[in-house]
């Protein structure tokens, strides 16, 4: 206790005017002789770090019950396993192959390899027609509007 009240005799602020570490010190060292002297600040400063007791700001993550109760944790933690190791990979992966057979118009690839397919071969009259004809069919079937005539 002697050296409590030394290092408070020493870092007073009215021996140390103006400098704003004595008094930052002093601060600390008023509030370590608060956490010997008196029990109710001891437990606050040991359950707390502080002898004030909690402070007002407090950062914490809202968690239901569910996930912290150690009665369900043979339930959630399989759940939340399978939603992170299969389900979200299983998706990601059904959205790579899906982007992979659509075009950026929204075309899928396989039309398109048809239709030069369909034109390496021989190109004649009938074929045109013929891709005029599916052309139609598909602008009907996908609500693109009438073919213009031009």
């Amino acid at each position: 206790m002697k050296i409590v009240r030394n290092l408070a005799k020493e870092y007073h602020p009215d021996k140390n005017v103006g400098n704003p570490d004595a008094q930052a010190r002093f601060i600390l060292i008023s509030k370590s002789y608060e956490c010997f002297t008196d029990e109710t600040k001891k437990a606050n400063c040991f359950k707390y770090g502080n002898p004030d007791g909690q402070s007002a700001f407090r950062v914490g993550i809202g968690l239901p019950k569910l996930f912290i109760d150690v009665e369900y944790k043979w339930w959630v933690l399989p759940i939340v396993l399978s939603i992170f190791l299969i389900l979200i990979p299983y998706g990601f992966m059904k959205w790579v192959v899906f982007s992979k057979t659509i075009d950026t118009s929204g075309i899928s690839v396989s039309n398109y390899s048809a239709l030069f397919r369909i034109l390496e071969n021989k190109t004649n009259k009938y074929t045109i027609i013929y891709l005029l004809a599916c052309y139609k069919e598909l602008s009907e079937d996908l609500h693109l509007g009438p073919i213009s005539p031009e």
